[in-house]
């Protein structure tokens, strides 16, 4: 999950996905109409959101975002191929209760 403000901004895992779990280990409470709503196969329930509010943002702003994507070769060519892609984020360090809170590097991406 990334939230950013101003010159403010971090980048976190948000949880994790239905489609990752098998149904019993669902949530009692979810409304399944709101999943079918969203379920997408191959993938699920996974999925990638992007808001972007400002002012004065930039004209290529859409154009930049757009090259992020993956092409339609790319996607076709499947995870085995995606992993080999450069990743630009460092390793993810899951926190857990007992954990310090981070400093330096680690406090913001």
């Amino acid at each position: 999950m990334h939230d950013g403000a101003g010159a403010v901004s971090s980048l976190q895992p948000g949880g994790s996905w239905l489609a990752s779990a098998p149904e019993e280990d669902w949530p009692e409470e979810l409304d399944r109409d709101e999943i079918d709503a969203l379920w997408e196969e191959p993938w699920g329930d996974r999925r990638q959101e992007l808001v972007v509010i400002g002012a004065r943002l930039a004209d290529d702003l859409l154009d930049r975002l757009e090259a992020c994507c993956l092409t339609d070769d790319e996607m076709e060519a499947g995870p085995e191929t995606w992993i080999t892609l450069s990743d630009p984020f460092p390793a993810w360090r899951i926190a857990v209760e007992d954990d310090p809170e981070p400093s330096g590097e680690d406090a913001a991406i």
